[in-house]
């Protein structure tokens, strides 16, 4: 897989561990998709609020267990290419 445009189409769900090892050619480390994870929903801070940065709905969590759907990411992930990366 040489871009993110050729990610696959038709997965389930990965933990964090197994989409970094599956995605490591992309650039994808277990740092950076925790990165993705923190920062995924709005959150309060002093100044106001602090906008997600839109992975949400990729990001399952049962417990202390977090999944990802890597459909919706890569989905998102154009998206967001296409928006300019907003």
């Amino acid at each position: 897989m040489d871009s993110i445009a050729e990610a696959p189409t038709n997965v389930g769900l990965l933990t964090v561990k197994r989409f970094a090892e599956k995605h490591k050619d992309a650039g994808f480390t277990e740092a950076s998709i925790r990165a993705i994870i923190w920062n995924a929903e709005d959150r309060p801070s002093s100044k106001g609020t602090i906008h997600g940065n839109g992975f949400a709905p990729a990001i399952l969590r049962l417990g202390s267990k977090v999944l990802l759907d890597e459909r919706r990411f890569f989905e998102i992930l154009r998206a967001k290419q296409s928006k300019g990366g907003q």
